[in-house]
């Protein structure tokens, strides 16, 4: 193969290698896409799940303020009915009775009062917070969907460059010699996707190792494939 053949391959080559690892960069992007996706939703649900929890905690404080209104109207009920009752006592130990069964009921209407009104401060401090963190809740919502959006449309965007890079490497595949690309898919399973080297002042670029002098010297004839005696890769003489 000639010199200015061998020196066109090389760059063949190296632009396939530069398509390739370009490309590779972005599979693993979009591979990674519905890991992140899935990762936002999850942020989202667990964000739910604790507004839910604290929703089912101001729920449990409204209906015990609804039970001790309850608890109140029945005591009231039964003072009621203790004050009818009182109407017909004929004898003062049945009133005395009546009268200490009333004051039974009405310290425990006055103590379900207070509590009732521990439980309204707390009602509406609970309101406020949940009121608070329903606002939060939507706007972290808002800010995971736009997340959400921004991937998918940045996928979309790698996507068709991917597309691109494919047609490239298929296209510039086509252009190196079966022999050559036979040797650099050798190379490749070997040391990986890097499988071209620049050599600069006689040391390798991929292993950082220097080369022999007589090495250095044949490799700037072009009049083959050359590989690294350390990392084993195809190396080429970048020219200044």
């Amino acid at each position: 193969m000639e010199t200015n053949d061998i020196r066109e391959q090389i760059k063949k080559m190296v632009e396939l290698q530069a398509v390739e690892n370009e490309a590779q960069q972005l599979r693993s992007v979009l591979d990674s896409v519905e890991v992140r996706l899935e990762a936002l939703d999850q942020e989202l649900k667990a964000s739910q799940l604790t507004f839910d929890k604290d929703s089912e905690q101001t729920e449990s404080l409204k209906k015990a303020y609804r039970d001790l209104e309850s608890d109140t109207q029945a005591n009231l009920s039964n003072i009621a009915k203790c004050n009818e009752k009182l109407r017909a006592v004929k004898t003062n130990k049945e009133y005395q009775s009546m009268l200490k069964e009333i004051d039974e009921f009405t310290k425990k209407n006055s103590t379900t009062e207070d509590l009732m009104l521990e439980y309204l401060e707390k009602l509406d401090t609970a309101d406020l917070e949940l009121k608070e963190k329903k606002q939060d809740l939507a706007a972290f919502e808002r800010e995971i969907e736009e997340k959400k959006r921004d991937i998918s449309e940045d996928a979309s965007v790698k996507e068709s460059r991917y597309t691109e890079l494919t047609d490239s490497m298929e296209t510039i595949n086509s252009e190196i010699h079966a022999d050559l690309r036979k040797q650099l898919d050798y190379v490749k399973e070997i040391v990986g996707i890097t499988a071209l080297s620049p050599v600069i002042d006689a040391v390798c670029q991929g292993c950082h190792m220097n080369i022999p002098p007589q090495l250095f010297n044949e490799l700037q004839r072009f009049d083959k494939l050359f590989f690294c005696p350390n990392c084993h890769r195809i190396i080429y003489w970048k020219e200044d």
